[in-house]
């Protein structure tokens, strides 16, 4: 009868053993090898589902860096949110802190100027649209600022000239990048992305720093 090794839990075939199962034995061995071998990348993963315990070496060591990063929540791994960035509907991404959740994108569009309040409730949804103010007349605004137009369309606009808004809101465009002319300020139209809470994200913390 087969024997199970202690640590990795490998199956040593016995000289009894039949062909066949000699044959799975080996196949369970190199999975449970290739479960429990460490691998070893630049970077911390930006996609995919990790295991609580993984670790993963730094292949680009270096004086300053750590020597690699270890995986202490199960769950998956996305980029972090960036600012003005299309995103499509299904693109994952999460908070720059790692807030402990990731976020799937559940309607294409842009990104805002500031990272949005990501929610923590399972499911809820947020509008990327942080740091907005409402349009209004004579007003000075400075490179960079997003407004919403008086009559929510699905955009935002992000100032790309500095100066002093009209007397009347502008017709606002709703193709992605074109200009609305505004008095002295110009602004580009970016459509609005949302999120939506998608369960728990990985977590990868560093180790052993290179002196």
């Amino acid at each position: 009868m087969a024997k199970i090794t202690d640590k990795l839990k490998l199956v040593q075939p016995e000289l009894s053993d039949s062909i066949h199962s000699t044959i799975q034995s080996l196949a369970h061995n190199m999975q449970r090898l290739d479960e429990h071998a460490d691998e070893a990348m630049p970077a911390i993963p930006t996609y995919g589902a990790w295991k609580q315990g993984v670790r993963i070496w730094n292949s680009a060591p270096a004086a300053g860096v750590p020597v690699g990063w270890v995986n202490v929540q199960e769950g998956e791994q996305a980029p972090a949110w960036a600012r003005l960035t299309y995103y499509q509907a299904g693109e994952k991404v999460l908070s720059a802190d790692n807030n402990g959740h990731i976020y799937t994108c559940s309607q294409a569009g842009y990104s805002g100027i500031v990272e949005p309040i990501f929610p923590l409730t399972a499911g809820a949804q947020v509008e990327d649209t942080r740091g907005r103010t409402a349009w209004s007349p004579l007003a000075v605004r400075s490179l960079g600022e997003l407004v919403m137009p008086s009559a929510p369309n699905g955009f935002f606009y992000v100032s790309v000239v500095a100066g002093r808004t009209g007397t009347a809101e502008p017709p606002w465009t709703v193709v992605n990048g074109s200009s609305v002319n505004d008095g002295e300020v110009v602004w580009h139209a970016y459509k609005i992305a949302k999120w939506k809470e998608a369960g728990i994200s990985a977590h990868f913390r560093p180790f052993g720093m290179i002196g």
